[in-house]
């Protein structure tokens, strides 16, 4: 049975490694969340998406399907849930 990934839990996951590292790529938060499942990738996203609206990170990136940057907004991260 696949576990259900909730998008808080994410989103505080999220939150905690640029807490942590301040910035981070979007391809290495994937990858270490995912654990190879694609469900992973997409709330992930959707996760970053949901940061950057509420203004809590910032997005950059360099070209074309380049990997994206992500950057704490705000040292101050919020937890959801």
């Amino acid at each position: 049975v696949p576990r259900v990934i909730l998008i808080e839990e994410m989103i505080n996951d999220l939150t905690e490694r640029i807490r942590l590292n301040l910035k981070i790529t979007f391809r290495d938060f994937s990858k270490s969340s995912s654990k190879g499942e694609k469900i992973n990738t997409i709330v992930g996203f959707l996760a970053v998406l949901e940061l950057f609206k509420n203004g809590i990170i910032n997005l950059s990136q360099n070209e074309n399907f380049s990997d994206i940057q992500i950057e704490s907004q705000d040292i101050s991260l919020p937890r959801y849930g």
